[in-house]
């Protein structure tokens, strides 16, 4: 199976506006799966809530303090419905 990447981010601190901007940079791709890293400093109920508004797939994430570069911010991969990875 071939893999590819999709890679999204943000740094904005208000996790809406955070959520909507990274969720932007997947178009026009429709995720299969979102796998998320996220600063602890979020509201992550919700974070957790506009997730589950802006993607009808499954979303797996967890927080993390800087290990995954993203001290202050968001960043996901996703999976396509077609089983690559982007």
């Amino acid at each position: 199976m071939n893999f590819q990447i999709r890679y999204a981010s943000s740094e904005l601190t208000d996790p809406v506006l955070a959520v909507a901007e990274f969720a932007r940079q997947m178009v026009p791709d429709e995720p299969e799966t979102v796998i998320f890293f996220c600063s602890p400093d979020y509201d992550l109920n919700i974070l957790g809530r506009e997730m589950q508004k802006t993607f009808r797939c499954p979303c797996i994430g967890c927080t993390s303090s800087g290990q995954a570069d993203v001290e202050s911010s968001i960043a996901a991969i996703n999976k396509d419905a077609t089983g690559v990875a982007r």
